[in-house]
């Protein structure tokens, strides 16, 4: 799925490229840096962004705070879906639905059913 997401990149024109960032990566430099990265990423003029192996990224922790980096981004780029349509978040995530429901809760699945089309790749 990473793979598909890296071959299709180069058909977008420069403005629509999406950035990918793994879950993992992403949850290591908010450790050590803190909101301030993920400032670029909820910018109103972000460039559109490609979460990878989501679901299997543990709980962040900065200055003794813990945070779940998926559900915020996730909440950010829902509730800015219609003042902001330029905002554009892809997923690539190896967990079933029940599994992410259970992960992240009911809520976060209807957000990714009102937010994404879905694609199966087996």
């Amino acid at each position: 799925k990473t793979a598909m997401m890296h071959l299709t990149k180069p058909f977008y024109t420069a403005k629509r490229q999406y950035q990918i960032k793994d879950c993992k990566a992403l949850l290591n430099e908010f450790s050590s840096k803190g909101i301030k990265a993920l400032e670029p990423l909820l910018q109103p003029d972000a460039p559109p962004l490609c979460l990878d192996q989501v679901g299997k990224e543990p709980i962040a922790k900065h200055l003794g705070m813990s945070y779940d980096l998926v559900p915020l981004l996730v909440t950010h780029y829902y509730e800015q879906r219609y003042s902001n349509p330029s905002l554009k978040l892809h997923l690539i995530r190896h967990l079933s639905p029940a599994e992410l429901e259970k992960r992240y809760g009911v809520g976060f699945r209807k957000m990714l059913k009102e937010l994404f089309h879905v694609i199966v790749c087996s």
